[in-house]
């Protein structure tokens, strides 16, 4: 198998990881996913994740280090505890 796959990359020049990647999920398959699948619009999933990143970023950055730093209540995470967070999950 990881010789045709070598071949596959090789030749058609095409990254092993574009073939493997699988089509958006039919909802009987994880019907607890069915509403967040549903949130991921149709298209190049690259694409539609880089303008997230670019988006993500440039909403960031429009945050005070100050703001960033405090929660909306006692107990409460900070944005920046939040970040962090998310951060962590997808590793």
């Amino acid at each position: 198998i990881c010789e045709w796959n070598f071949s596959v990359e090789l030749y058609l020049n095409i990254p092993m990881w574009r073939i493997l990647v699988r089509p958006r999920p039919l909802s009987i398959e994880n019907p607890e996913y069915d509403r967040y699948v549903s949130l991921v619009p149709d298209g190049d999933i690259e694409e539609i994740l880089s303008k997230q990143r670019t988006k993500t970023i440039t909403f960031l950055s429009s945050i005070s280090e100050e703001s960033a730093r405090k929660a909306y209540a006692q107990g409460k995470w900070t944005v920046k505890e939040v970040i962090g967070h998310i951060a962590d999950g997808e590793r």
